[in-house]
Parts: C-alpha cells; structure tokens; sequence
C-alpha cells in the first residue's frame, strides 16, 4: 500500500514523514502540531473533538484545552488565511480548506485506460519529457488513434511530479464551447460565483501544483485556447495535457503527432512471422483476441494474414480492437474477406488522416452490421445519453415499455439489458465497475456514431423526449434529502450534468417541448446552485423565459415557477439586485393572476427578501405583513409568517416584539423529513436561533444568546446547509463572538464564514465574512490595509454598511453616515453614535456628550440594555466619572442577571472599581 499524503491548497503533508510543505518547500512545525494536522486531514471536512485530539496527540495524558489551542494558533500562522483552521464552539476543530487524499498511486482517481499501452513506449516517453518541458502540450491524431489512452497512460505515470496530482476532465459531449470553463471548475471540484470566467478559474488555481488533462478538445477550439492561455498566465503551477484532432493553435502549445501503432512492412510477416507478432498493432490483435469469449489464440502460422487485417486497419487501435471483437466469429481469412469489401471504396484525394478517418468510419459500419438486430437497435438508442448511464437509466430511456406503441422492432427491457452485456463484450460499449454502482458509457467516436444512425428519425424524437422525463426525474431525485452525503452528492449531479444539457437543448429545440423544457429550466434551478454553476442557469432561464415570450398567456404558471427559482439564484450570489426585485414581482403578478396562493407567498417572501438585503427593513415588514395576511397558522409548517416579521422588526430595532414573535415560532416545531427548507431558502429553526440570539444580546441576556448562537450553529452544521449556516453565522455566532467572546472565538467564526461561503461561491455572503474577519483582526492587534480602500472598494449593500459602522470599522463610508444622520434607526445605530462620540470627543467634548445622549434615548426605546452598557462605560471613559456618570454606570449594570464574564461587564466592574477607588 502506498504511503499516504493529504494535499490542500498549496500545501501537502506526508504524515509518515511528519513533514508539510508549501509549494514544496519545507515548514518547521513539532511533532504534536503536525498530529493534529494530520488528525484533521484523515477527518476531513468533519469536525474532530477535542477528546479525540487529546487521545491521538497526548495518549494517556491528562492534558487542559489550553494545550491544543497553543497548537492551532500555531499551525494557523503556518497555514496562513484561506488555509486554516476553524473552530466550531462547543466540536472542536476542523481544516476549512478542501483535502485531497493522494500517494504514489496519485493517478488512481483518473479513468481506467482501457488496457495496458501497447506499441506507445517512445509516445510515452515523449509526452512525459514534454510535461517537465512544457506547461501546455497537445497530442492531436485522428479519431480512434488512442490519443485519451495515451493522455491517461502518460498522466498516471507523471502523476508524482504534480502535489495535488491530476484531474482529468472528458469535453467530449460539451455542445455550447462557453460552457468550457465551468465544466473544467466542476470536473476540479471548484465553485466559482461565475462559472464562466477563465479568470476567475486562474484564480482559484494560482497557488495548485496540479496536471490538468482535457480530452476530446476539437470542436471547441477556440474557446480551448482561450481558457489554456489565461490558466497558464494565472496558474503557474499548472501543467496541462490537451488531445484534440486538430492543434489549439495556443500561445506556448507544445504539438505531438500520435502516429498509427507500429506495422509490419509488406512480406515482413513472412519472412519473421515471430518478429511481426510483437509488433504493437500485432500485439494489440492478439492481446484482444484472447479476451474474447471463447478466446481466440493466434498462432505464428496466420501472422501474414493478421498482418494484411492490421495494415488494411492503417494501425488504428481502436479499429483494431473493433475487429479483434468478431474473431470466434469469424476465422481470420472471412474477417479478413469482410474487411476487404467494407474498405474498397477508396478516398481519392485524400491525406493520411482523412484516409485514418475514412479508415474507422467503415470499420465501424462493418462492425455495426454484424450486430444482431437487438444490438444494433440498443447501440443507436444509447447514443441518446450526454454522459455515463446506468443500469436503470438504458431500461427506463433504451428500452420500449409494455405498453407503449412502437413503430418496428420492439426492445423490451431484458433484452436491453442483455444486449448491453453483448455491446461490452464487444467493445462497443464501456463499462466502469470501480464504484459502488456500474456506470457505462459510448467512447466519444461511437456516440457520434450512434447518434449519426438517429438523426431525424422519428424514434430519436421519442428518444429525446424519454430522456428529458427521466433527466427531470433525477432532478427531482436529487432535490429530495435523502441519505448521500454531501460528496456523493455533488458527484451524482456533476455525473448527470451533461444530461441536464442534451435535456435542455432538445426541449427548447424545434422539434423539442417548450412545457417540458420549462419544467426542465424550473428544476435545474436548485441543481445549478449546488454545482455553484449560476451563470449558466440563468443563461437557460434566460432561454426559457425567451421562449415563453412568443406565447406568455400559453405558460404563466411556468414562467413563474422559473422566476420564483431564479430570483433566489441571483439573490445568493449577488445579492439584492434590482434584477432579485424585478423577477419575484413578475412572479408575484403571474400567483395574483392565477390564484396560486403557495406563490404568491413565495413571491412576498423574495420581495420581503429583497428588501431586507438592502436594508430597508420598514419596507420589508409591509412585505412580511402581507404574507402573514395570506397565510394561515395552520396552512405555514415552516412558521415563516412568524420569523419574516421577527427579522424585520428585529432588525429595526423593535426587540420586544422580534423576540416575542421568534420565541413563538421555535415553540412550533416545523414537520420532520421532506424539504426542510419549503422554498424559503434557509432552515427554520437554525435561522430562527441565529437572529434570536442577537436579541437576546442586545437586551442584556448574554448567556442566552451565546447558547442560541452556538445551538444555531450546530444544527446548521449538522444539516449542511450552507445558505442557512451562513445566515446563522452572520446575525449569531460571529456578531456573538465578537461582542461576547475571545479575539480566537471571533477569528474562528469569521474564517468558517468565509470558507464556507469560498467553498460554495456565494459572493454576497463573503462580503459579511470579510467584515468580520477584519473586525477579529482588530481584536488581535493585527495590522490592517488601508481602510479607505476597505470602505471605498466594492460597493457594500445597507446591511453591510451597517455591520461596518456597528463593529466600528469605519463610520464615514458615503453609504452610511447620510442615512444614520437622518434619522432611519436600526438596530445597531445606539452603537454607530457611541463611537462616533469617541471619535469627536478630543475635538468637540459637548457635542460628544450630545451624541452619547442621543444613542442612549435610541437604545432605551429599543429595550438594548447591552448598547446602554457600552454607552454608559463610555461616559465614564470620555467625560469623567464626576457628573453621575459612574452613578448612572451603577444603575445600568445592576439590571444584568447574566454574562458576568462578558468583556463589557468585566470592564464596567473594574471602572466602577476604580472610579470608587478613587471617590475613597
């Protein structure tokens, strides 16, 4: 067994040799830390408690706490930010970066070659010189020359070379050559907010020591070669292996030329039959020949003839292997006779690789015609699938049903299934049994092939159809929780994505169904968002609602289903748009029209969304007000009529009433099992819990609130969530955190905020981690860039500039101070005046006063006994204790009942002390 290392980022740890490295060179780190570490990348992403740190690193050792997070602190300065490690409060600690396992063996996660490399020695090593040469190199060749298997063969046997090893990504049935690159992030496991950007991709790659192969290139060339020039300008740690029938014509592209798989000459046969069987093509011949069923064994007597079949072939592998299929059927001389006849017609005019080409397309009609008709029908029919299939996918889609009327042969589900068993035998058909389910697949040539046979017919428009219904059926499949983990998750909607595609191609096709395309776009919604593809979902919305536009009163209730998906798409990426705005009031006009209550709900829960996004929190109660209007207790499992106008309240300062209203909802438990979420985005109780424990912070009820936040945390953790998770961290465990923890605590929610919300590209919700993670900063002492740019970069929303101001990392943002001094009030604004005091009072003492004044009428109304604390402290601190100020700090911290160890409540006590110390 080879020994096992972890890669992450640019970093890679061989535990056996207690050993991390970064971008290959060597970081000091002792012998406990480095266990920890590998602890935390064996569990990884699952959080590790720490007992079970205690056991691996200290066995049989009584050590505190104190000890591990000695050694985080340390490894998190090693790792740098982006990399570290986070802890969830009350688990433990987990990596907040992607691990991948890897060893010697670091190409095993790359597609089987079909067999061993015949006759490819000199190719091989060629293209391994070329890979430590070049960081781009592109093996181009006809179709069926075993361009793929030498990419494959090269990329296992260089794969030690690269830190994080290879990733292997099949183009072949990409259609739209702008989907290039989001189909390269999702084969490498990346989320980018915007699928299509190269830029962004070459970002996300910068630091990654990685070999990247792309198969099957030609017909998308030119996007190709645009995406491999900014990779390499972007990633200089990438090296990239590229097949293509034709040259990407790249900046950089180092070109190999597969030629045929060596021959023998004419008479050499005869002359050497012995020395003409060990000749690649000859090997390859009888290699295959033998694992036919019953085997075929050539002897050195037929070598002349197995000479003419291989040289009569142009040396081309896999039609070779198409044709070592038929021996046992055939004797050599009858397929040899066979052969003939299918290549007499001769190709005038033609160069060597029309003629190949030429060479494989009759190859393939001659071994096509030798099928039984079942075969034959089944071959034609999977050309259907984009992708890999299953069992259960060729009887649903391939295969007739009993009562459907069918025009010809009937293929009924067994002999489907039987004939796929023939069509594997026969390498027609490949078959990957290295996961806990079979999955099979066309190779690219004989897809083209089997859907060169449909094209037009009336069975390929029945065919289409039944794919696209089951292409919906999987979505919903996958859109139901259901027992697979997060990673199987992902990997079953990255299998069926180039289904998802053909799906959506032929629905909004001529000679496709717009309903059913509707459905289709519908549903793929939430399936884009998981593979953080957004920018191509709304590229099919945009098509769908295009097509909806010819005929708008033929299909209103699927143009708002598709609003209704696409309005929580933009806003999770982007933010409160005004396109989030426009999409759920088209939405909510179509439910008025229609009397569909369920979206109209829906529509004034994006709207009441929307507007909270931006701040405008009165504006979002009327919202949430006329949801409840038209939503009965009894008819609202999820209680949002209840948590909408909390949030919004809370938010505007009406604490009272916010929690009041949260306390009702959590008492009414949402049902068990079935979507948790209900089409509102974020789980209830988690949501719930999070915003609560602002409040109950903020009116003076610490340990409560840091209770709620943590509850909050862990059941979002426990669910996966991330919308939700990074809800609840935004109003509970990082705000709490910051106001009632450690500097470590506050760090340590910001940096799992930001991983989480990196690790699912939702660029709206890493804004409000960079916030936080600038406010931990603060806490620590850390030194922090210019602030003007932090303000005055990228435009903030309302509710970031609030945090901004409220966490007292800038007052003066254009955005904000206008707004406060006019009188809007929220929830945060007592906090916003206290520190703007503190900045005036060197300059202007009254008018600091006046202001602590102001903020504490504000926080009184609101019932905030925290601001009031804070407030109260700072009187004391700015204007002396005389003036009944530290009578007045008496009187406010005499109401608290709980959070006595809270850093504002230890400071007010030690003033008070002092202020009597010194009285006395």
């Amino acid at each position: 067994m080879a020994r096992e290392s972890f890669v992450f980022g640019s970093f890679r740890l061989d535990p056996a040799q207690q050993l991390l490295t970064k971008n290959g060179h060597p970081l000091a780190l002792g012998a406990r830390a480095l266990a920890i570490l590998a602890l935390l990348a064996e569990r990884a992403p699952e959080t590790v408690g720490n007992a079970e740190i205690m056991a691996r690193v200290w066995p049989g050792i009584f050590v505190e706490d104190a000890n591990i997070r000695v050694h985080v602190s340390g490894l998190r300065k090693a790792l740098g930010e982006g990399h570290g490690i986070v802890n969830h409060p009350g688990a433990g600690y987990a990596l907040s970066t992607p691990v991948r396992r890897c060893g010697e063996e670091a190409g095993a996660a790359l597609p089987d070659a079909a067999a061993a490399l015949l006759g490819r020695e000199e190719a091989l090593a060629h293209l391994s010189e070329s890979l430590a040469r070049h960081r781009l190199t592109t093996v181009i060749g006809p179709g069926g020359i075993g361009k793929t298997s030498l990419a494959l063969s090269t990329a296992q046997a260089v794969a030690g070379r690269f830190p994080e090893g290879v990733h292997f990504v099949d183009v072949s049935p990409l259609q739209d050559a702008s989907l290039l690159t989001g189909r390269v992030a999702s084969a490498l496991g990346l989320r980018l907010a915007d699928a299509d950007s190269a830029a962004e991709l070459a970002a996300a790659l910068r630091d990654r020591a990685l070999l990247l192969v792309l198969d099957n290139l030609e017909h998308v060339v030119d996007a190709a070669a645009v995406l491999v020039e900014e990779l390499q300008a972007g990633a200089p740690g990438l090296c990239i292996l590229a097949t293509s029938r034709e040259p990407l014509r790249a900046e950089g592209e180092h070109l190999y030329r597969l030629p045929p798989l060596g021959l023998p000459l004419a008479g050499e046969a005869e002359r050497d039959p012995a020395g003409a069987m060990r000749l690649p093509a000859m090997r390859l011949l009888v290699e295959r020949a033998a694992s036919n069923d019953p085997p075929y064994a050539l002897s050195e007597s037929e070598a002349p003839l197995a000479a003419r079949l291989c040289r009569a072939l142009d040396g081309l592998p896999l039609a070779i292997e198409l044709a070592a299929a038929r021996l046992g059927s055939f004797s050599l001389p009858a397929l040899l006779s066979h052969l003939d006849e299918a290549l007499s017609t001769p190709l005038e005019g033609a160069g060597p690789a029309q003629a190949r080409h030429r060479t494989l397309t009759a190859t393939l009609d001659w071994s096509y015609g030798l099928l039984p008709p079942a075969e034959r029908a089944l071959l034609d029919r999977l050309g259907i699938f984009c992708g890999a299939f299953s069992l259960e996918a060729v009887g649903v889609v391939a295969a007739d049903g009993d009562d459907e009327a069918v025009n010809g042969p009937r293929l009924g589900a067994a002999m489907a299934v039987a004939g796929l068993a023939e069509l594997i035998d026969k390498s027609l058909v490949v078959a990957d049994l290295s996961g806990e389910q079979p999955w099979y697949r066309l190779l690219d040539t004989m897809r083209h092939y089997a859907q060169g046979k449909l094209a037009g017919t009336a069975l390929s428009a029945r065919l289409s159809r039944r794919h696209a219904v089951r292409v919906l059926a999987r979505l919903a499949e996958l859109a139901t929780p259901s027992a697979l983990q997060a990673e199987q998750r992902q990997a079953a909607n990255r299998r069926l994505l180039d289904d998802v595609r053909g799906a959506l191609d032929w629905a909004f096709s001529s000679s496709g169904d717009l309903g059913l395309g509707l459905s289709l776009a519908t549903a793929a919604g939430p399936f884009y968002l998981q593979l953080s593809m957004a920018g191509e979902f709304r590229r099919q919305a945009g098509r769908a609602l295009d097509a909806i536009s010819a005929a708008p009163d033929q299909h209103q209730a699927a143009e708002m289903g598709l609003l209704l998906t696409l309005g929580s798409a933009i806003y999770n990426t982007d933010g409160a748009t005004p396109a989030v705005f426009d999409a759920y009031s088209r939405a909510l006009a179509l439910a008025e029209a229609l009397g569909d209550v369920a979206a109209k709900r829906r529509s004034l829960w994006g709207l009441w969304l929307h507007a909270f996004g931006l701040g405008h929190y009165a504006e979002s109660l009327t919202y949430a007000q006329a949801f409840s209007a038209c939503t009965p207790p009894e008819e609202d499992p999820l209680h949002v009529r209840d948590r909408i106008p909390a949030m919004s309240l809370h938010h505007m300062g009406e604490l009272r009433p916010a929690r009041e209203l949260a306390e009702q909802a959590l008492r009414r438990r949402p049902p068990q099992g079935g979507n948790v979420l209900g089409g509102y985005q974020f789980e209830h109780r988690v949501a719930i819990l999070g915003g609560l424990s602002r409040v109950l912070w903020l009116q003076g009820h610490a340990d409560q609130a840091r209770a709620a936040a943590r509850d909050s945390l862990e059941e979002g953790l426990k669910g996966g969530h991330a919308l939700s998770i990074l809800f609840t961290l935004n109003l509970g465990q990082c705000f709490i955190a910051h106001v009632s923890g450690t500097p470590e605590d506050a760090r340590d929610a910001a940096e799992l905020m930001l991983s989480t919300a990196r690790g699912n590209a939702l660029p709206y919700w890493l804004r409000y981690g960079q916030v936080y993670r600038r406010a931990a900063a603060v806490g620590f002492g850390e030194a922090l860039d210019d602030e003007a740019a932090f303000l005055h970069g990228p435009p903030w929303n309302n509710g970031q500039v609030e945090l901004i101001a409220t966490l007292g990392l800038g007052y003066a943002h254009p955005q904000g101070f206008a707004r406060f001094e006019g009188g809007e009030v929220f929830w945060g604004l007592p906090e916003v005046f206290r520190l703007e005091a503190g900045r005036l009072a060197g300059r202007d003492p009254a008018g600091a006063a006046a202001l602590l004044d102001r903020a504490d009428g504000i926080a009184e109304r609101q019932g905030a006994l925290a601001w009031r604390l804070r407030i109260a402290i700072s009187r004391v601190r700015l204007l002396g204790s005389g003036a009944g100020s530290a009578r007045a700090l008496e009187a406010v911290l005499s109401r608290f009942t709980e959070g006595f160890d809270t850093p504002d409540l230890v400071a007010a006590h030690r003033m008070l002390s002092s202020a009597t110390m010194r009285a006395g």
